[in-house]
């Protein structure tokens, strides 16, 4: 049995527990109180944070709201001036316009020529051939001048050079525009079309020529030459009987390869050319179905347009080797400059004012040309062609040479061992590989610019798209002087028998329903 004392110091030592653990309990809710107001600060400003950041956003909505306003009348904007820049709105003024000028004035033939060109002329009239008189008539409208000066121009004067040697009596007639600081001489137009009408205006519209030839004029075929003749087309319609349409290079196709090879060239795609690319190529593909028939200049061009618009109304005429530029090497009794008589030049024959042979050239100049170099130490790269260069007067190399423009090609290319044709996207048809094949120049070409050609790889022609395969290939043809020969020879043949305008002919005759004239 516990004592009295005893149990009080227990009592006592428990009270003393107690009070301990009370003071830590105490101790502990303290802390937490001031943990608590900490938190409540922290919290406070937090709120007052996030007030300011609502505040922002709502000045932010407001000043978002004001730039959509802005966004959706620019938009407005440029959908009306798209729309009127194409048709609805632009046509109607053109017509107003054209109708109160012609009460005051008429188009006038270019005084340089108006001893040749007629002022007026009959309106022709529909009808059959019957003693002498010419039964179809042709009227090419072509928005460049047809010269010596620039490859659209120079094909369509092989082509009806071709056509009025063929069909005599057939009636051509031609409407354009003349630019001196570009075409050079037209005087080849007055030998092969019947009549020529110059319009002071780059705009060719029916209005303009029925001026010119003081009255209404009808034709068998009118033949709109270019892009921008396609803007025409339901006017034209009206004037003849068969509508072609030929865009010289599909721009759709060419869009398409573009941004394809926007990786190769590693190059920004600027959105205003961008927009404007777009634009050209649905503005092509508009025109399409309004012809009777489009006529591509290559059979690669026509073969796209057919799978994107499922039309069956288009054709490829590929362009042949000019008689005008050409004419000695298009002889059989031409003999080609052996290999080894040859410089170790390796040249690139295009129009400079293209982006898509700007963009080669860089790629050659950046990723080929040195490899070249390092094996054949003496080897040259000339470039020649028309066009501003003025982008590449950091390549200062002595191994490389910018000729330009120059009056006759084929010197220069007679001077070059190897032709090349790098091309990374674009269309039409690369006839720089038949004008240095004519003249027995073996060429490297990338896929893209084989497009449509009949060579045959690895016995005409070298085909390479990899900068190290590209220059090989160049290196084989420059030093290895026996295989140049083989391959040159071969490529002239191939030429001759297939890219010859008189070998179009049959094709020729269909497209322009000229089968009865012959």
């Amino acid at each position: 049995m516990k004592t009295t004392e005893s149990a009080s110091g227990e009592h006592e030592e428990k009270v003393i527990k107690i009070s301990e653990s009370s003071n830590s309990c105490i101790s502990d809710l303290s802390t937490q109180y001031v943990n608590f107001e900490q938190l409540n600060k922290e919290f406070d400003a937090i709120v007052r944070e996030r007030d300011n950041l609502l505040d922002e956003c709502k000045s932010l909505r407001e000043h978002c709201g004001m730039l959509n306003d802005e966004i959706l009348n620019i938009k407005k904007g440029v959908e009306v001036a798209y729309e009127a820049s194409l048709w609805c709105f632009k046509a109607p003024l053109r017509r107003l316009i054209e109708s109160l000028d012609a009460k005051k004035s008429s188009l006038l033939v270019d005084n340089r020529l108006a001893d040749k060109a007629p002022l007026a002329a009959e309106p022709i009239d529909e009808g059959s051939v019957k003693d002498g008189v010419k039964s179809t008539h042709i009227l090419l409208v072509s928005y460049y001048c047809p010269t010596r000066a620039h490859a659209g121009g120079l094909r369509i004067l092989d082509l009806y050079t071709l056509i009025r040697r063929q069909c005599p009596h057939v009636q051509l007639d031609l409407y354009t525009h003349s630019r001196p600081e570009i075409d050079w001489n037209i005087d080849d137009v007055y030998k092969i079309f019947d009549n020529v009408y110059l319009s002071p205006e780059e705009e060719l519209s029916p209005n303009g020529i029925r001026k010119i030839t003081g009255g209404n004029v009808f034709y068998s075929l009118i033949d709109l030459q270019f892009h921008q003749c396609g803007y025409q087309v339901d006017a034209f319609k009206k004037l003849g009987e068969k509508i072609i349409y030929t865009p010289m290079e599909s721009l759709a196709k060419a869009l398409y390869y573009e941004l394809r090879s926007l990786p190769l060239v590693k190059k920004a795609f600027p959105l205003r050319k961008k927009v404007a690319s777009l634009r050209y190529a649905a503005e092509e593909l508009y025109f399409l179905p309004k012809v009777d028939e489009v006529v591509c200049v290559s059979k690669s061009d026509a073969a796209f347009l057919r799978a994107v618009t499922s039309e069956k109304h288009i054709c490829g005429l590929e362009t042949g080797v000019s008689q005008y530029e050409f004419s000695d090497a298009l002889s059989s009794d031409y003999i080609t400059t052996p290999a080894s008589s040859r410089p170790l030049r390796v040249l690139y024959v295009a129009y400079f004012g293209s982006e898509t042979n700007v963009n080669a050239l860089r790629w050659y100049l950046n990723n080929v040309h040195g490899l070249i170099k390092k094996e054949v130490p003496k080897y040259i790269f000339t470039v020649v062609g028309r066009g501003d260069l003025a982008s590449f007067s950091d390549y200062t190399d002595l191994s490389i040479e910018f000729v330009g423009e120059v009056p006759t090609l084929a010197p220069n290319i007679q001077e070059a061992r190897v032709g090349i044709a790098p091309a990374l996207g674009g269309s039409g048809f690369r006839g720089k590989v038949n004008q240095y094949s004519v003249l027995g120049i073996p060429s490297v070409v990338s896929s893209i610019a084989f497009k449509g050609l009949s060579y045959q790889n690895g016995v005409d022609i070298f085909i390479a798209d990899s900068p190290e395969n590209f220059a090989d290939k160049c290196i084989q043809l420059l030093v290895n002087v026996e295989l140049n020969d083989k391959m040159g020879n071969a490529a002239r043949k191939r030429c001759l028998d297939r890219y010859t305008w008189q070998s179009k002919w049959e094709n020729i005759s269909k497209i322009y329903e000229l089968g009865d004239e012959v």
